[in-house]
Formats: structure tokens, C-alpha cells, sequence
């Protein structure tokens, strides 16, 4: 079985806040799970592993001020 993270998981691990999490997994820029009842979403450790080889997608903040 896959290991699963939560936003909040993957915001720890990169340093970044759980909304841009969130924003990246609205915006399609990163894979997530089908979302459960909770409204939650759910990222696979593959997709995490791709983060850390090649970077995370800029903040919202980032894109909105440009």
C-alpha cells in the first residue's frame, strides 16, 4: 500500500503553508487522491517524492503578484 499524505503533511515538509498545499492540489499542480467525504485531499507518496526531486510549484501569493 501507498503511503498517503495530508496537506498539512506535505506543507510540514516544505516548509510552505497549508493553503498553498491546497492551491496546488485545486490548480491540478499536484496529483492528488480522489478527495473523501471529509472534503480532504489526499497526496500520494510518489507525488511527494516528485516534489522533492523537482521543487514545489510556486506560493498563490507568488502568482497573484505577478
Amino acid at each position: 500500500m501507498t503511503a498517503i499524505f495530508t496537506t498539512d503533511q506535505v506543507a510540514d515538509r516544505f516548509l510552505v503553508s497549508r493553503s498553498d498545499v491546497a492551491y496546488w492540489c485545486r490548480a491540478g499542480l499536484i496529483k492528488t487522491l480522489p478527495r473523501n467525504g471529509r472534503r480532504r485531499w489526499l497526496i500520494p507518496a510518489e507525488e511527494v517524492e516528485r516534489l522533492e526531486r523537482e521543487g514545489t510549484p510556486p506560493s498563490r501569493r507568488t502568482l497573484e503578484a505577478s
